[in-house]
């Protein structure tokens, strides 16, 4: 029971860890200016190279960038 309760605190530290450095802020730097003024429903990074991420919203809007979400721009 003991065992449970220090694995229980370990994902619990994770959590909260993984919290603390995730937040969401708006993105002022998305080209053309037909993808700036949408709403964005999901978003992914690659794992193997952070650089390059995706965000996606209605419609089929898609906007990519490849420097960790330091610019983006809209996809076709």
């Amino acid at each position: 029971m003991k065992s449970l309760n220090y694995i229980l605190i370990f994902i619990f530290i994770l959590l909260l860890n993984e919290q603390a450095y995730s937040a969401w802020r708006k993105v002022n730097n998305i080209s053309p200016a037909l993808y700036a003024n949408r709403t964005y429903l999901d978003i992914t990074f690659l794992k193997s190279n952070p650089d390059f991420g995706w965000a996606c919203g209605f419609e089929g809007t898609i906007i990519r960038t490849t420097d960790r979400g330091k610019t983006w721009r809209g996809v076709e």
